[in-house]
């Protein structure tokens, strides 16, 4: 009998978000202090950045528990070069030490990232200047992701099979670093695009999946479906977004499982344990 793990994400409600997505797997099993040390250690790695701490908070949303990140950051930035992003990700994952299949996950987002907003300013990734994905808090997020998938032993694709179920966007428009941008944004819509991952609009008017959550989720490549697939569950996660959305749970589930196949037993050998 072989064991594969399973991942299902579940942004069909409140749609996904960096925050969101690393508090998930916190509340799926994750060694909080391991992944909170890692992503306050951004703080040494992002130029202009003087303050990061992250405080992890049980916390209910429509009276369904959930973990919430309180992050806070002081920074000074207007813009900073994608390349700085990238830089400050692959330097963690060498000096975090991070094992080969989380690192690879790590660079592989930043790069999702900063290769989707290059296309949204028409600029080669290279020269692309980030505004709002420019903050501290994208390669937290990333580092937090990363650093929580190899703790939890599901970074590995190998060995890790990955589902999403269909991405609330949200609806309406939103205030950016652009000014007024209609949901979902512009970066959010090349990587579903590019990735073919499978969204819906609302339940509510405004932006309800973020460029980093949305590459977290891409570097997964995980496969979209509209219903879970079959699965013994082992663990359940919930990760919180900030407020309440009226009607629904502002919580990202994230279901953790298993699936068990019975090798078809040899001439003479007995399938009985």
């Amino acid at each position: 009998m072989t064991d594969q793990k399973i991942l299902v994400i579940d942004p069909q409600l409140a749609g996904i978000a960096g925050d969101m997505f690393v508090a998930a797997l916190m509340d799926l099993g994750a060694d909080i202090n391991a992944v909170v040390a890692a992503m306050e250690a951004s703080v040494n790695y992002v130029p202009n950045c003087d303050t990061v701490t992250v405080k992890p908070q049980p916390i209910a949303r429509s009276h369904i528990g959930g973990l919430f990140l309180d992050i806070h950051i002081e920074e000074t930035y207007t813009t900073r070069p994608g390349k700085v992003l990238l830089n400050a990700v692959q330097t963690m994952t060498k000096d975090l030490r991070l094992s080969k299949p989380a690192a690879v996950y790590a660079k592989r987002a930043i790069q999702i990232l900063v290769d989707a907003e290059a296309m949204v300013h028409r600029h080669p990734p290279e020269k692309v200047h980030l505004h709002g994905a420019g903050s501290v808090d994208t390669v937290l997020d990333i580092i937090g992701a990363a650093t929580a998938l190899e703790n939890l032993g599901i970074a590995d694709a190998n060995s890790t099979k990955y589902y999403t179920l269909p991405i609330a966007v949200g609806g309406g428009t939103f205030m950016s670093g652009h000014g007024q941008l209609a949901a979902p944004g512009p970066a959010v819509t090349n990587i579903l695009t590019k990735y073919k991952l499978t969204f819906k609009g609302g339940p509510h008017t405004h932006e309800m999946a973020t460029p980093t959550g949305i590459s977290l989720l891409a570097a997964l490549n995980p496969v979209s479906t509209q219903v879970f697939p079959e699965l013994v569950p082992i663990a359940v996660g919930y990760g919180a977004g900030t407020g309440e959305i009226p009607g629904v749970p502002n919580l990202l589930r994230f279901v953790l499982g298993k699936s068990s196949l019975t090798s078809t037993p040899q001439e003479g050998e007995s399938s009985s344990r």
